[in-house]
């Protein structure tokens, strides 16, 4: 099961990795303080904005998505700097909050007072941080993948950790390791295959770069508190940031919670179970 799930993976980020690099009509860029940024927006009606997860794109982390939420919403999806065919800055100091700012100017730059907002992972992290920084600008928040970052040694030193494991050796392996079940590690050889991909398309010292700023994704005890955003957690029973959403449901314990049984990281954004969370949230207008 598990060979079948990490090659079918491999199919998606080579099918979605030929269509970040190709021209696509509903695609457009737009400046976000000095950084060009591409999104793309497909369907009418209430806005869905999504973000994606770190070392993705728009299309490799919502592919399946996009489409049915596009027969009855108006679907946005970046490029966050760093990844796809938006900029790529070098140095920590154009990331962490700037990705958060990036979704707001571009609500700002397509006229839009407020959007539903999903992110998945990195995506989840950064609508997680959204949610205490930018409560007006949403009408609902799922937090796919994630929960809550807290500003703590273990977690900024890992992130250092796959910065470093980047910019020396080209690889993402303490990032496999973190997102990998203990019960059902991904084998070595795996491993390779994921990375040689992941790094043919995308830009290492970018890559190392956003790692060090996701430590401004970390929120505080007391903002989390004050968050007052219709908000639902998604996240496989697999998944080792499991403890980031637990957490993060100990402090907001009125948000809704939906645990994929088997999903792990990779799997769950996929899985039917995420699609009809999002959806049926959304069908509540964010609706707890």
């Amino acid at each position: 099961m598990r060979m079948i799930r990490v090659f079918a993976t491999l199919a998606l980020l080579v099918g979605f990795s030929a269509l970040v690099h190709a021209d696509a009509p509903d695609e457009h860029f737009f400046d976000s303080n000095g950084v060009k940024i591409r999104y793309i927006v497909k369907g009418e009606g209430v806005p869905v904005l999504l973000i994606h997860g770190y070392t993705a794109s728009a299309e490799m982390n919502f592919g399946t998505i996009i489409p049915p939420l596009s027969k009855k919403y108006k679907v946005i999806a970046l490029d966050n700097r760093g990844h796809g065919k938006s900029d790529k800055p070098h140095g920590a100091e154009h990331y962490g909050e700037e990705m958060i700012n990036d979704s707001i100017r571009l609500l700002d730059h397509l006229g839009i007072e407020k959007a539903h907002v999903a992110g998945y992972s990195m995506g989840g992290f950064i609508t997680a941080k959204m949610v205490t920084m930018y409560p007006e600008r949403m009408l609902s928040a799922t937090i796919g993948g994630a929960g809550w970052a807290q500003r703590d040694p273990e977690r900024e030193g890992m992130l250092d950790m796959l910065a470093d494991s980047i910019e020396n050796d080209g690889s993402l392996a303490p990032l496999f390791a973190a997102l990998s079940p203990e019960e059902d590690p991904i084998p070595e050889e795996q491993i390779k295959m994921f990375n040689d991909m992941i790094m043919r398309i995308n830009d290492p010292k970018a890559l190392a770069s956003v790692a060090r700023g996701m430590k401004g994704h970390a929120v505080s005890e007391a903002d989390l508190e004050k968050a007052d955003v219709p908000t639902q957690l998604i996240i496989g029973s697999k998944d080792p940031l499991k403890e980031t959403s637990d957490a993060w449901m100990t402090i907001q314990t009125d948000d809704t919670y939906i645990v994929i049984d088997g999903a792990d990281h990779i799997s769950a954004p996929s899985s039917p179970e995420f699609l009809k969370g999002v959806e049926d949230f959304l069908a509540a207008g964010g609706a707890n």
